[in-house]
């Protein structure tokens, strides 16, 4: 299957998400904008990232080495006897390592950066708990588009160097989540979901400005992005409701 295959299925998924609460029985549709919280592995990148500290002549402090990082994104799903929800996924999130040295001469920072943007279709189970209380757990199927950029900067005695590498791959992704969810009022509720997210395909890292060379790791072989890790997701809900269909 080609990667042109894999993308158009993921989007025909999340359209037919999205578009579930247009034809089945259900009659609400819950819009619900997050703030996530992610960690990533990343180990290919960390090991370019140690690779690259010991070439350079001089000591480098590490800064930043892929920590946890905050995202956004929205879910749209819709309810079925108000426990099973099918909808589609929307998110972005990103995240980077550093190194660095500076003394009276100068500075140099050597920076990796990655970002996504992540689409996908979802399902959800939801055990109502009392009047306002609702605890069950959620699957997606994801796509995430990413970017990857070397950024390298050089300034010595006032003369500065820079350089841009820039690279992007797509891969899919595995998430399931324990969903917890508080109801403020009819249309407006809490949402918490924490899971873990599992990275199961990918592709080569290619160039932006040459499709037909692609990045790979010291001592060999195709460097990837691995965003599996942790998923924290706080946000709200806001339920509306609609026509049943005839």
């Amino acid at each position: 299957m080609t990667l042109k295959s894999i993308v158009k299925i993921l989007l025909m998924l999340t359209c037919v998400g999205i578009g579930h609460v247009g034809w089945s029985q259900s009659n609400v549709l819950h819009i619900e904008p997050t703030l996530s919280f992610n960690s990533v592995t990343m180990d290919d990148m960390k090991v370019i990232l140690s690779a690259t500290q010991d070439e350079i002549p001089i000591e480098l402090q590490t800064i930043d080495n892929f920590p946890t990082y905050w995202g956004f994104g929205i879910e749209v799903v819709g309810n079925e006897e108000d426990r099973f929800s099918f909808g589609g996924i929307l998110h972005y999130n990103s995240s980077g390592a550093r190194i660095s040295s500076a003394d009276y001469s100068g500075s140099i920072n050597y920076d990796i950066l990655v970002n996504r943007v992540v689409l996908g279709p979802t399902f959800r189970f939801m055990e109502p708990i009392g009047d306002r209380y609702a605890m069950g757990v959620s699957g997606s199927i994801l796509g995430s588009f990413s970017n990857l950029n070397f950024q390298y900067r050089l300034s010595i005695l006032g003369q500065n160097e820079s350089s841009l590498n820039r690279f992007s791959s797509f891969s899919g992704q595995i998430r399931l989540n324990w969903v917890n969810r508080y109801q403020v009022t009819p249309g407006f509720y809490f949402i918490g979901q924490l899971g873990y997210e599992f990275d199961a395909i990918s592709t080569k890292l290619k160039f932006k400005t040459d499709r037909n060379a692609w990045l790979l790791k010291p001592g060999g072989g195709n460097a990837r992005l691995d965003w599996s890790g942790v998923r924290l997701q706080l946000g709200i809900g806001i339920t509306f409701d609609l026509e049943p269909s005839e």
